[in-house]
């Protein structure tokens, strides 16, 4: 799967007449453990301000990767040691007496582009992981973490970029988010299904005044 480029735009004549936060997180790969051991993460904050015409651009790329999570105050942190993976590939990874983070090389090579991302702990003890969006030699951008996966487990994620957007103030960009956010939704969209770049995927937020001014999300065909 190639990039996508998101444009999110806002207009004078019809868009937000407040301030407005638009949070962009990802459908988790399994509802099992959702909220305990399988967290969603906040992948980008959008803003935008009242009465103003505005444009929020984005890009996802398709290229993933593992890394152990640090968390801080509700935070994912940006690691600095991560591996790139693909669909249908197994990694494993071992910590020093200093905490330093060792991966084994993904395997089988080529990935095989369809199946499950499997990262093995091996670490002598439980680790927070987490699965990200990789772009350039050193852009990790988290997307979904599993709590506490134990030495000798596995994380496995079966990934489909359903991404989702919601109205929501609470939330910081690459936060967890601990429980359901029950309202908000504008809308999800599988970005598989959407247009490969260099073309732009354009989302029009406005309030629709045909429906009491409700917040709305739009995608031009």
């Amino acid at each position: 799967m190639a990039t996508r480029n998101l444009s999110f735009i806002t207009t004078k004549a019809q868009g937000v007449s407040e301030n407005t936060n638009i949070i962009l997180t990802f459908v988790p790969v399994d509802k099992t453990d959702l909220y305990s051991k399988q967290l969603p993460v906040v992948w980008k904050l959008l803003k935008f301000a009242a009465n103003q015409t505005q444009t929020v651009n984005v890009t996802y790329s398709a290229r993933l990767g593992v890394a152990v999570a640090q968390i801080d105050t509700g935070l994912v942190q940006i690691p600095q040691t991560f591996i790139e993976m693909g669909l249908g590939q197994t990694t494993s990874f071992t910590t020093d007496s200093d905490n330093f983070v060792e991966w084994s090389e993904p395997s089988p090579k080529p990935a095989p582009g369809t199946g499950t991302i499997v990262a093995d702990n091996e670490s002598g003890s439980k680790q927070d992981l987490m699965l990200g969006t990789v772009s350039g030699e050193t852009n990790f951008q988290p997307v979904l973490v599993w709590k506490a996966v134990n030495n000798g487990a596995t994380m496995t994620a079966s990934f489909t970029p359903k991404l989702r957007a919601y109205a929501y103030k609470n939330y910081q960009e690459t936060a967890i988010i601990k429980g359901e956010i029950e309202t908000g939704l504008l809308g999800e969209w599988d970005l598989a299904t959407l247009n490969a770049s260099p073309k732009v995927n354009t989302f029009h937020l406005y309030e629709d005044n045909n429906a009491g001014g409700k917040l709305t999300i739009s995608i031009e065909s």
